[in-house]
């Protein structure tokens, strides 16, 4: 109803709005609000449990928790989409939805997020709807992620881009001119929480590196997307571009944040659309990237 509050506000002030909505329901222990049915049972819970760690009997109860508040979250959705066509404002609205993150299930013996950079962590939904005349700039199977979202609101409401945007838009009109081949478009990752690891998914492989002693993962996602075998040692897996690239994301990002503030003029953070230069010596990236 606070949504729906603020479009009709909007409407008598004759102006257009903009709003980010978070919802918290998905977050662990996901507890479903207070009159509103369960769809997947069993979901009962006895006693307190860590987000961390729980044991493996309570993952099916905890799924169907998750996924119970997922269907409210979606029946809200559905309201407010009704709200719209009701007052004929559906046709020029723009609607967004995604996650800020994935859920674990014991997936390589992980629940929750936070940790590992593994799939079903970091892996979320994309849905952009109300783009008329807009097609995907890329082929499907290239990977996007969330520093793509800013530029691409940007685009679709007329706003020139920002010289900060680290990503890319993410749709074009049919009438500009082709990208070309954009399958080696890289996407970084991230993680310095519970345990520190960066990760580059160049489709179809992903590397993964691991800061605190569990080493290197290697998986090509379009034969294994739940990332069952390493195949690290393989000897047609392309390691060594893939930790250049890696480590090329780190040493950019490291470079932009060592130096913000103490420029006279505007220095803007790195852009992340090819696989830029590495800017170390040679035998440092040798070193580092000596996975085998």
């Amino acid at each position: 109803t606070k949504l729906q509050d603020f479009v009709e506000e909007g409407a008598k002030k004759d102006r257009n709005v903009f709003a980010l909505f978070y919802f918290i329901s998905p977050h662990f222990p996901y507890d479903q609000t207070d009159g509103v049915p369960s769809l997947r049972l069993p979901n009962q819970l006895a006693g307190d449990y860590s987000f961390l760690a729980y044991p493996k009997e309570l993952i099916p109860a905890m799924r169907n928790r998750y996924l119970n508040t997922i269907a409210y979250v979606d029946s809200l959705l559905a309201s407010f989409v009704s709200f719209l066509e009701a007052r004929d404002e559906l046709s020029e609205s723009i609607i967004i939805i995604t996650g800020d993150h994935g859920q674990s299930f014991g997936e390589r013996n992980h629940v929750a997020h936070s940790r590992q950079l593994d799939d079903a962590a970091v892996r979320v939904p994309l849905i952009i709807w109300g783009a008329k005349g807009h097609v995907r700039r890329w082929d499907p199977t290239v990977p996007v992620g969330h520093i793509d979202i800013a530029p691409t609101i940007y685009h679709l409401v007329g706003l020139p881009m920002e010289p900060s945007f680290q990503g890319e838009r993410l749709l074009s009109r049919p009438s500009e001119p082709s990208l070309g081949v954009s399958s080696k478009r890289p996407l970084f990752l991230s993680i310095q929480a519970l345990v520190h690891e960066d990760a580059i998914i160049l489709w179809p492989w992903k590397l993964v590196r691991n800061f605190w002693g569990e080493g290197w993962r290697l998986f090509r996602l379009d034969v294994d997307p739940d990332e069952h075998t390493n195949r690290l040692y393989d000897g047609d897996a392309p390691v060594f571009e893939l930790c250049k690239c890696l480590v090329g994301y780190r040493s950019s990002q490291l470079a932009y944040y060592n130096v913000i503030g103490k420029l006279e003029e505007k220095f803007y953070p790195p852009r992340y659309n090819t696989c830029s230069d590495v800017d170390l010596e040679k035998d440092t990236i040798t070193e580092v990237c000596r996975v085998h």
